[in-house]
C-alpha cells in the first residue's frame, strides 16, 4: 500500500483535524515503509585468489627454553608471599 501524504494547514480554518484515524493512517504509512525492502543492489564481480606458493625451507632449530616451572628457591618465595597474605586476611 503506498502512502499518500497530506497537504495540511495551521489553525481551524485549514481544515486540519488530528483524530485517531489520521494518526494511525500516518503511523500505518511510516510502519509500512520501515518493512519495504529497498531495491536490490547490483552483484560485485568476485575476487580471483592467487596461486598457493611453495613451501619454503625449514628453518634452524631453536634454543632450549626452561621447562616452565619455578626453581625451589622461587617456590618457596610464592608459599611465603601467599601465607603472609592470608595471614592478613585472617
Amino acid at each position: 500500500m503506498a502512502f499518500t501524504p497530506k497537504t495540511w494547514a495551521d489553525g481551524e480554518a485549514g481544515g486540519t483535524p488530528i483524530t485517531a484515524a489520521e494518526l494511525n493512517r500516518i503511523e500505518q504509512g511510516i510502519a509500512d515503509v520501515e518493512l519495504t525492502p529497498g531495491p536490490a543492489g547490483k552483484d560485485g564481480a568476485d575476487g580471483a585468489k592467487g596461486d598457493k606458493g611453495d613451501k619454503g625451507e625449514q628453518g634452524p632449530a631453536g634454543k632450549d627454553g626452561a621447562d616452565g616451572f619455578p626453581t625451589e628457591a622461587q617456590w618457596d618465595e610464592l608459599v611465603s608471599r601467599v601465607d603472609a597474605i592470608a595471614a592478613v586476611q585472617e
